[in-house]
């Protein structure tokens, strides 16, 4: 037994200076690999691209060919799916379509209705609003007040109170307006007052602006039911606005105030429409102007008619020289004084 214990010894002991031999060479040999790669890589590039287009290549084939198993397994499951949903879309627009259809018939009756009726009331509908696009060019947002520019002006049609809206609802109004630009008025600048009712309980108010992103409808009732979530719009009173704009909802339930959630975000405004809404009560004021002019007119006029009038006595005075044809010849030959004219006096002038 010992003999074969130092037999075994002395061969692992002629072995490992062998082994340590062999590793040091592979060693060598893989880092001479490695700088042979790179060298040749660097020299090479264009070769070296080229390869490893070749393989993207095959594995793409490669990787295509296996998926199609699973490509097709999955186009299936995705087939049945919608077989299924078709058959349950098909069942849900079938249900819509015959109620749409019932809609269609109600309101096709309820049109006719209302031209009936409104013939019968001598309705006379509103007519159809015009409107500017334009794009804000500028913000003006302080404690002072809030304000937008638009790069719309005179040339384009706008005039000052003209009411400014967007996609979601009331902006503003006009309230300076140049060639080329205007200045709009904010529903949230402290200067801004808009009439405008609740959608559900029809509480009016107005809308008044305190330079914050909530401005506050006021004067309501102190025993109002108004909720929070009720949608305001603007009500038309005093012809300002057009009716039926939407401003927003009731954020706050205050004594005597609301606390109102504007459905525009005045400080995100891009393009905005101008609406060329004509103000009723503006029109009275430039009527009461044109009347003293027309005064002024017929008063001088006037003394341009009376010389007419004077023309009347000279056919008088032909006929008092007519008894003077039978006088006989023999006689003398008397001609009565000529009667006094009358001149009128030239009328006054008021």
């Amino acid at each position: 037994m010992a003999s074969r214990k130092s037999e075994r010894l002395s061969i692992v002991s002629a072995v490992m200076p062998l082994r340590g031999l062999v590793m040091r060479m592979t060693l060598i040999f893989l880092l001479f690999a490695v700088g042979a790669t790179v060298i040749y890589v660097r020299s090479n590039e264009e070769h070296v691209s080229m390869l490893r287009a070749e393989v993207m290549d095959i594995v793409t084939k490669v990787v295509d060919v296996l998926s199609l198993p699973v490509r097709g397994v999955i186009a299936v499951k995705e087939s049945i799916f919608d077989a299924v949903n078709v058959y349950t879309e098909n069942e849900f627009l079938r249900r819509q379509n015959q109620r749409l259809i019932h809609m269609q018939s109600m309101a096709t009756q309820l049109a006719v209705e209302n031209a009936k009726l409104r013939g019968l009331l001598n309705f006379v509908p509103e007519p159809e609003l015009q409107f500017v696009t334009a794009r804000v060019i500028m913000e003006v947002s302080n404690s002072l007040g809030r304000a937008a520019m638009v790069n719309a002006g005179s040339r384009d049609g706008l005039e000052k109170g003209q009411i400014v809206v967007n996609d979601k609802g009331l902006v503003g109004r006009i309230l300076e307006v140049g060639d080329t630009s205007s200045r709009v008025l904010l529903i949230t600048d402290i200067n801004s007052r808009v009439p405008v009712i609740s959608s559900i309980t029809e509480e009016r108010g107005i809308l008044t602006g305190n330079n914050l992103d909530n401005p506050l409808m006021k004067h309501i009732p102190i025993a109002t039911q108004m909720e929070a979530g009720e949608t305001i719009t603007t009500s038309g009173d005093g012809e300002y606005y057009p009716s039926g704009l939407p401003v927003g909802t009731v954020k706050e339930m205050r004594e005597k105030e609301a606390v109102i959630q504007p459905f525009v975000n005045v400080g995100k405004l891009e393009y905005v429409n101008i609406i060329q809404f004509k103000h009723t009560r503006l029109t009275p004021k430039a009527d009461k102007a044109k009347k003293p002019a027309a005064k002024s007119d017929t008063v001088k006029e006037a003394p341009k008619t009376e010389p007419t009038k004077t023309e009347t006595p000279k056919t008088e005075t032909k006929k008092a020289s007519a008894p003077t044809a039978h006088v006989p010849s023999d006689a003398p030959v008397t001609t009565p004084p000529p009667a006094p004219i009358d001149t009128p006096a030239p009328a006054a002038a008021h």
